[in-house]
Protein backbone atom coordinates (compact mmCIF):
# COMPACT_ATOMS: atom_id res chain seq x y z
CA UNK A 1 0.00 0.00 0.00
CA UNK A 2 2.85 2.37 -0.63
CA UNK A 3 1.80 5.70 -2.03
CA UNK A 4 -1.78 5.42 -0.78
CA UNK A 5 -1.49 8.07 1.94
CA UNK A 6 -3.70 11.11 1.63
CA UNK A 7 -3.74 14.67 2.96
CA UNK A 8 -6.76 16.95 2.66
CA UNK A 9 -6.74 20.73 2.57
CA UNK A 10 -9.15 22.85 4.65
CA UNK A 11 -11.81 23.03 1.95
CA UNK A 12 -11.78 19.27 1.36
CA UNK A 13 -11.74 18.57 5.10
CA UNK A 14 -14.86 20.70 5.57
CA UNK A 15 -16.77 18.67 2.95
CA UNK A 16 -15.47 15.41 4.42
CA UNK A 17 -16.77 16.32 7.88
CA UNK A 18 -20.23 16.98 6.43
CA UNK A 19 -20.22 13.51 4.89
CA UNK A 20 -19.24 11.94 8.20
CA UNK A 21 -22.10 13.73 9.97
CA UNK A 22 -24.52 12.18 7.48
CA UNK A 23 -23.14 8.71 8.14
CA UNK A 24 -22.79 8.99 11.93
CA UNK A 25 -25.64 6.56 12.72
CA UNK A 26 -23.37 3.75 11.47
CA UNK A 27 -20.35 4.90 13.51
CA UNK A 28 -20.87 2.26 16.20
CA UNK A 29 -19.94 -0.60 13.87
CA UNK A 30 -16.42 -2.03 13.80
CA UNK A 31 -15.87 -1.56 10.09
CA UNK A 32 -16.90 2.14 9.97
CA UNK A 33 -13.51 3.88 10.20
CA UNK A 34 -11.66 1.40 7.98
CA UNK A 35 -14.34 1.55 5.30
CA UNK A 36 -14.36 5.34 5.24
CA UNK A 37 -10.55 5.43 4.95
CA UNK A 38 -10.37 2.84 2.16
CA UNK A 39 -13.20 4.44 0.18
CA UNK A 40 -11.70 7.91 0.49
CA UNK A 41 -8.36 6.62 -0.81
CA UNK A 42 -9.99 4.68 -3.65
CA UNK A 43 -12.04 7.69 -4.77
CA UNK A 44 -9.19 10.21 -4.69
CA UNK A 45 -6.26 8.08 -5.94
CA UNK A 46 -6.07 6.34 -9.28
CA UNK A 47 -5.53 2.60 -9.79
CA UNK A 48 -7.03 1.62 -6.46
CA UNK A 49 -9.64 -0.95 -7.50
CA UNK A 50 -7.40 -3.75 -6.23
CA UNK A 51 -7.26 -2.21 -2.78
CA UNK A 52 -11.03 -1.81 -2.67
CA UNK A 53 -11.81 -5.34 -3.89
CA UNK A 54 -9.40 -6.94 -1.42
CA UNK A 55 -10.83 -4.89 1.44
CA UNK A 56 -14.40 -5.90 0.59
CA UNK A 57 -13.30 -9.54 0.46
CA UNK A 58 -11.66 -9.35 3.88
CA UNK A 59 -14.74 -7.71 5.41
CA UNK A 60 -17.08 -10.31 3.91
CA UNK A 61 -14.90 -13.07 5.37
CA UNK A 62 -15.14 -11.45 8.82
CA UNK A 63 -18.92 -11.00 8.58
CA UNK A 64 -19.75 -14.66 7.82
CA UNK A 65 -20.18 -15.46 11.51
CA UNK A 66 -22.69 -12.66 12.10
CA UNK A 67 -24.45 -12.91 8.70
CA UNK A 68 -24.32 -9.13 8.18
CA UNK A 69 -23.24 -9.11 4.52
CA UNK A 70 -26.27 -7.24 3.29
CA UNK A 71 -25.93 -4.53 5.92
CA UNK A 72 -22.27 -3.99 5.04
CA UNK A 73 -23.02 -3.76 1.31
CA UNK A 74 -25.83 -1.24 1.87
CA UNK A 75 -23.51 0.86 4.05
CA UNK A 76 -20.84 0.61 1.36
CA UNK A 77 -23.22 1.88 -1.33
CA UNK A 78 -24.42 4.82 0.79
CA UNK A 79 -20.87 5.84 1.60
CA UNK A 80 -19.70 5.61 -2.01
CA UNK A 81 -22.67 7.68 -3.17
CA UNK A 82 -21.95 10.34 -0.54
CA UNK A 83 -18.24 10.51 -1.42
CA UNK A 84 -18.67 10.58 -5.22
CA UNK A 85 -21.06 13.54 -5.10
CA UNK A 86 -18.48 15.82 -3.42
CA UNK A 87 -15.57 17.88 -4.70
CA UNK A 88 -13.12 15.31 -3.29
CA UNK A 89 -13.87 12.78 -6.00
CA UNK A 90 -12.01 12.26 -9.26
CA UNK A 91 -14.21 9.25 -9.98
CA UNK A 92 -17.22 9.26 -12.34
CA UNK A 93 -18.64 5.95 -11.20
CA UNK A 94 -18.03 2.72 -9.30
CA UNK A 95 -19.58 -0.66 -10.00
CA UNK A 96 -19.21 -3.57 -7.56
CA UNK A 97 -20.56 -7.06 -8.22
CA UNK A 98 -20.64 -9.55 -5.35
CA UNK A 99 -21.57 -13.17 -6.16
CA UNK A 100 -21.83 -16.15 -3.87
CA UNK A 101 -23.75 -17.46 -0.90
CA UNK A 102 -24.41 -14.22 0.94
CA UNK A 103 -25.94 -14.53 4.43
CA UNK A 104 -25.78 -18.36 4.16
CA UNK A 105 -28.42 -18.46 1.43
CA UNK A 106 -29.21 -21.91 0.00
CA UNK A 107 -28.26 -20.77 -3.52
CA UNK A 108 -25.76 -18.33 -4.91
CA UNK A 109 -26.92 -14.78 -5.38
CA UNK A 110 -25.56 -11.78 -7.21
CA UNK A 111 -25.66 -8.30 -5.75
CA UNK A 112 -24.74 -5.30 -7.90
CA UNK A 113 -23.78 -1.96 -6.37
CA UNK A 114 -23.57 0.74 -8.99
CA UNK A 115 -23.01 4.42 -8.22
CA UNK A 116 -22.46 7.06 -10.90
CA UNK A 117 -21.83 6.39 -14.56
CA UNK A 118 -19.71 3.47 -15.75
CA UNK A 119 -19.41 3.55 -19.56
CA UNK A 120 -17.79 0.15 -20.11
CA UNK A 121 -17.94 0.45 -23.91
CA UNK A 122 -16.11 3.78 -24.21
CA UNK A 123 -12.36 3.79 -24.66
CA UNK A 124 -11.88 7.46 -23.77
CA UNK A 125 -12.29 6.89 -20.03
CA UNK A 126 -9.79 5.29 -17.68
CA UNK A 127 -11.38 2.22 -16.16
CA UNK A 128 -9.65 0.37 -13.34
CA UNK A 129 -10.81 -3.23 -12.86
CA UNK A 130 -9.99 -5.76 -10.18
CA UNK A 131 -11.41 -8.96 -8.77
CA UNK A 132 -10.93 -10.77 -5.49
CA UNK A 133 -12.22 -13.87 -3.74
CA UNK A 134 -13.39 -14.23 -0.15
CA UNK A 135 -13.25 -17.74 1.32
CA UNK A 136 -15.98 -18.54 3.87
CA UNK A 137 -17.36 -21.64 5.55
CA UNK A 138 -20.34 -21.62 3.19
CA UNK A 139 -18.22 -21.33 0.03
CA UNK A 140 -16.44 -18.63 -1.91
CA UNK A 141 -17.64 -15.12 -2.61
CA UNK A 142 -16.41 -13.35 -5.73
CA UNK A 143 -15.95 -9.58 -5.82
CA UNK A 144 -15.47 -7.54 -9.00
CA UNK A 145 -14.81 -3.81 -8.91
CA UNK A 146 -14.81 -1.24 -11.75
CA UNK A 147 -13.74 2.35 -11.07
CA UNK A 148 -14.27 4.83 -13.91
CA UNK A 149 -12.26 8.07 -13.88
Amino acid sequence: NKGFSLKLNKFQLKHFKKILLGLRKNAKHKFFKETINILLISIVKSKSAGLLSEYIGIQLEKLTKTKRHRFFLIFLKKTIAALINTNLSKVRGIKIIVTGRLNAAPRTKKQILSVGKIPLQKLSYKIDYSKATAYTNMGTIGIKVWICQ
